[in-house]
């Protein structure tokens, strides 16, 4: 597996050098790692470590003096060999995408998150890591960004965990911590965020965050540090799948063909919204038009529209 190791390509050559004697050093579990200098910021240095590589799901914090570096530990060596087998044979289930293109790997990825993993924060310190999903089919969004990494990594796709701070669609209200995934598809960077994705799916699928250009995610996220630019509009899932609607003309047409195709249950991206006030009204007297009965839920962040009707 080749690991997409963004965050030590943002380090200078001495803090690169500190870079690799952490990873070295807690990749052996070593108790004391003697790092090349003590003129350096260790923290960021620390953080990208872990960033880039998800394996390392068993150190979370350090204490140091000098040049003399001492990781915190989670688990013993048994353990973590045990967990660390566990984790790669897991991703063997992705073993059958290799061939396939960037997307199709990618979409198989973010859809297993979806099918097979809970948003839960009640287990513990293994929700932050890839322990999360392998172990428990649960975890916060940082368990499963990194798994996310780890998995498209594991098939070839380039992938980071970015961080910063988002919008929940489910609760609004104020921006909490958060992490998702930049992911390159065919040489183009992309905002994924299987989190978010995964606590808005119940009865459909919904990829409102699904390979967004950084104008897009803008609405809802707010990354920390130096990303990747994602600059590439257009190719996100739902505008590739003509799930969108430009005009109400275009939304009243998108909910009649579905009707016709005996569908009623839709999800619609609304573009070139120049007014948002009232919109999910104005939705719902489309919808109507279609249906005596109505249930609309919606994403406003990224205006999109889950339509059932009755």
């Amino acid at each position: 597996m080749r690991i997409t190791e963004y965050y030590y390509g943002q380090l200078d050559k001495r803090e690169q050098a500190t870079y690799r004697a952490m990873l070295a050093g807690t990749e052996a579990m070593r108790p004391k790692i003697v790092l090349p200098t003590d003129e350096v910021d260790l923290l960021p240095i620390f953080n990208a470590v872990l960033l880039d590589n998800p394996l390392i799901f068993y150190a979370r914090s350090y204490v140091h003096q000098g040049k003399d570096f001492w990781p915190d530990y989670l688990f013993s060596r048994p353990f973590v060999r045990q967990a660390t087998r566990e984790v790669l044979d897991y991703l063997r289930v992705f073993d059958g995408l290799r061939g396939e293109s960037d997307l199709k790997k990618q979409l198989a990825v973010h859809d297993f998150c979806l099918n097979n993993f809970r948003y839960d924060d009640g287990i513990g310190m293994d929700a932050f890591s890839v322990l999360g999903p392998v172990r428990h089919g649960a975890a916060v969004c940082e368990g499963i960004a990194k798994f996310v990494k780890l998995a498209l990594n594991h098939v070839g796709i380039k992938c980071i965990v970015a961080r910063g701070m988002a919008h929940n669609p489910t609760i609004g209200g104020v921006p909490e911590n958060h992490a998702w995934n930049i992911v390159k598809i065919d040489g183009k960077n992309f905002h994924m965020d299987a989190t978010f994705n995964l606590t808005l799916t119940g009865a459909v699928k919904r990829y409102d965050y699904f390979n967004l250009a950084d104008v897009d995610v803008a609405n809802s996220h707010r990354p920390v540090g130096i990303l990747p630019p994602c600059t590439t509009t257009g190719r996100d899932y739902l505008s590739l799948r003509g799930m969108v609607a430009h005009t109400p003309q275009q939304l009243d047409d998108y909910i009649a063909t579905k009707a016709m195709q005996g569908k009623r249950h839709m999800v619609v991206k609304l573009k070139n919204v120049k007014d948002a006030t009232n919109v999910a009204d104005r939705v719902m007297d489309i919808a109507l038009r279609h249906a005596p009965a109505v249930d609309i839920s919606y994403n406003l962040e990224q205006m999109v529209f889950e339509i059932k009707l009755g």
